[in-house]
């Protein structure tokens, strides 16, 4: 059976099987009559406008129109507030049991409608009909895909074309057992395929194929074997389809480069990669950098930026000045040069069959640019990655292996006694550290040298004060090199929870503050705290921080800020930031300890050579780890636990701890004396919360309780007592 009959067997049977489902336009809140009084409205304006429009506010004729209109308005909001209410029902009825449901609503509230480009700019060009831009679109990404031939690479790139023709003909006529893959690799990687993506220009998604059950996944395993066999790729897998994809952070939308290029893989074509890298993947680790942090399993990418903070604080306690470059990659996947990447590929182990697929996968590409619901015509991509597919970050990751592993090789770059941290790289992202300016300014000579010889597009190196790093914000203006972080980080939280404020996650009129507890967590904290336990905070962040949050569980419990803080916590059963901060350290280090890695090795130097004033990150996780009566930072580097223990271990401390101190403090509080303390646990919002249900008048009655359980609601009796008994209540009108 060939690859167009399977797609085609399997997309008539979904389409049989599957019920059909017509998604219209979102309908505005309408009914019989409101239709009738707009109908109204509109003959009070005509006979208004007939008799010449008279502007006194005692003319019948337009006292009737400002009437019909004030009704009409007033039953459209009414219509509005109903429909508010059933979307903050939806989103309660479905925040405890049904999750998807749940976060497919919020997803829908959140979004703005979708921002349609109007007018593509290239080189001073303005393309302005879908056509057009679309044409546009694929000549921009024709050249993108295109070499450029430079004269002062012309040898060099002469020579390694050559040697891939070489090697292809040397691997050609080598005897080597044919891989062949059992139906149990090939059922393991299709459950691994992600759902509810894009299908490709087959009309094929993973759901087919998780789906299509036993027979199946013996006819693709069929397919992909005679690939292997016969060493070729089928033209239909190397099909894409490109769409452009705005960047945002207030990048200008007319042009080109606000857009990242990712491209809709045929779903054979990621199936048949998938198998391809779990045989070839453990290589691929063994070359790799341990300094490369950007998509390798089991690692973050921000621990790109934890060599960065030990390097400011070993050069502040060294007494030295710290000098680093951010070297970016101008469309690091879209230039990278197909036959250097083959070349660097075999070098790093991969050879026969294996290196004979990726050489043909790599051979008359092709991808079509979809916009506005069309195709375009295809184009070669003669150069390039794509985004989007299943081998492009570990090539990539090989493409760019050898300029990490000649700084380290040439001991270039800033090192913590003798560890090695002058090269952190996460993807195409490269920091540069050094000590010593004329040791950094030949680390950038060597990088200027590979871009030119990979013919790799760097960007302009300017001089700045501060840069983003990994999402990190890094300022030279201080020492520990904080200064904008927290800044940026409050108010991006800011604008997360103002763009879920149409969901109702604000006080009075809103959702039950048990739900909103719940958007808070999933929403709002992560990209508060994003990055910050990599950096060290100073007393004065973490405040800042724990000032927002206060005010932020107040607010949405309808609570005034002189509430207390313990209580607002209690209530919902949170715990402070301060506390999931460094529940995030914790967890970190954990990994640091399972994980042969520099970091590991940076663990074990500053642990042993540093003293208790020191400010490493790792002292600093160490004093934490004892602060919860956890074993000590050695022992955990000495015998690290798995992850679900160790971060169950460590949610169990912080948790107890913090739960003993919000206690202690609510019962030292005279207004918290009615709160009973043996009911409120971390993790468990108050019974009165949740009783309270999906009612907007249960829910406004719950927050008077709270308020009077607080001692914040405003009686005739603090009124007495706060004026000194100035003021008589006359009780006998009650």
């Amino acid at each position: 059976m060939s690859c167009e009959e399977l797609f085609n067997i399997l997309t008539t049977t979904a389409f049989e099987c599957a019920p059909t489902i017509s998604v219209g336009k979102r309908k505005r809140s309408w009914n019989s009559v409101l239709q009738q009084l707009c109908k109204q409205s509109k003959d009070a304006h005509w006979k208004w406008k007939s008799l010449g429009s008279p502007s006194d506010i005692n003319d019948p004729a337009n006292r009737k129109r400002l009437d019909m209109k004030r009704e009409l308005r007033k039953l459209q909001r009414q219509l509005n507030a109903e429909e508010r209410h059933s979307l903050y029902q939806n989103i309660m009825d479905a925040h405890s049991g049904d999750n998807a449901t749940f976060y497919k609503i919020i997803r829908r509230q959140r979004q703005s409608g979708k921002r349609l480009l109007d007018c593509l700019i290239i080189d001073d060009v303005h393309f302005d009909t879908p056509d057009l831009i679309r044409e546009a679109w694929t000549n921009y990404f024709t050249d993108l895909s295109t070499p450029s031939e430079k004269p002062q690479n012309q040898q060099y790139r002469s020579q390694v074309e050559l040697d891939r023709i070489l090697l292809q003909d040397i691997l050609e006529h080598e005897d080597e057992k044919t891989i062949e893959f059992d139906i149990g690799t090939i059922q393991k990687c299709i459950s691994k395929m992600k759902t509810g993506k894009a299908t490709d220009q087959f009309g094929i998604s993973a759901e087919h194929f998780k789906y299509g059950g036993e027979k199946t996944a013996k006819i693709l395993t069929n397919l992909i074997n005679e690939a292997f066999k016969f060493k070729r790729v089928p033209q239909c897998f190397k099909e894409g389809i490109v769409s452009p994809l705005f960047k945002g952070h207030g990048k200008p939308i007319c042009l080109p480069k606000s857009y990242r290029r990712i491209t809709v893989s045929p779903v054979m074509g990621k199936l048949m990669e998938s198998v391809h890298l779990c045989l070839e993947e453990p290589k691929l680790l063994k070359v790799q950098s341990r300094l490369q942090r950007g998509f390798t399993a089991g690692v973050n990418p921000t621990f790109a930026a934890l060599p960065l903070t030990e390097a400011i604080i070993e050069a502040k306690e060294l007494g030295q000045t710290l000098f680093t470059t951010f070297v970016d990659a101008s469309s690091a996947f879209d230039v990278v040069w197909h036959a250097s990447l083959l070349k660097s590929i075999f070098k790093s182990g991969i050879s026969g069959q294996s290196w004979q697929i990726l050489n043909d996968w790599y051979t008359n590409m092709s991808s079509a640019v979809r916009w506005e619901g069309k195709l375009s015509t295809s184009f070669a991509e003669l150069q390039g990655v794509r985004q989007g597919s299943v081998w492009s970050p570990s090539v990539y990751k090989l493409f760019v292996n050898p300029l990490i592993k000649k700084l380290e090789s040439e001991s270039l770059g800033f090192k913590i006694g003798n560890v090695f941290v002058g090269t952190p790289m996460c993807a195409d992202d490269l920091l540069l550290i050094s000590s010593k300016p004329d040791e950094l300014q030949t680390m950038i000579s060597y990088t200027s040298h590979f871009a030119e010889t990979e013919e790799y597009n760097i960007k302009t190196l300017e001089t700045v004060e501060n840069y983003k790093h990994i999402g990190i914000d890094r300022d030279s203006r201080e020492v520990e090199a904080t200064r904008t972080i927290i800044g940026n980080r409050l108010k991006t939280a800011r604008q997360t929870s103002y763009a879920l404020m149409g969901s109702g996650l604000h006080g009075l009129n809103g959702l039950n503050p048990e739900v909103s507890c719940k958007l808070w967590s999933t929403y709002v904290v992560p990209r508060l705290l994003f990055g910050l336990e990599i950096v060290n905070l100073s007393a004065k962040d973490i405040s800042r921080l724990d000032i927002f949050c206060n005010n932020f569980l107040k607010q949405i419990q309808n609570l005034p800020a002189r509430a207390s803080n313990a209580g607002a916590y209690l209530l919902l059963g949170q715990l402070p930031i301060i506390a999931l901060l460094h529940k995030k350290i914790l967890i970190t280090f954990g990994t640091i300890a399972r994980s042969d890695s520099v970091e590991n090795d940076l663990a074990k130097r500053q642990l042993s050579t540093k003293g208790k004033n020191s400010k490493s990150w790792f002292i600093r996780a160490d004093k934490i780890l004892k602060q919860y009566n956890l074993p000590c930072a050695s022992e955990v580097l000495l015998k690290p636990e798995t992850k679900y223990k160790w971060k169950m271990k460590v949610k169990k401390c912080i948790d107890n701890f913090w739960s003993e101190k919000l206690f202690t403090e609510a019962k030292s509080k005279p207004s918290l004396r009615y709160l009973n303390i043996k009911n409120c646990k971390i993790g468990v919002v108050n019974s009165i919360w949740k009783s309270a249900g999906s009612e907007q008048m249960c829910i406004r009655k719950a927050c008077y309780k709270i308020k009077m359980l607080l001692d914040t609601y405003i009686l005739q009796y603090h009124r007495s007592k706060f004026s000194n008994g100035q003021k008589n209540f006359n009780l006998s009108a009650m």
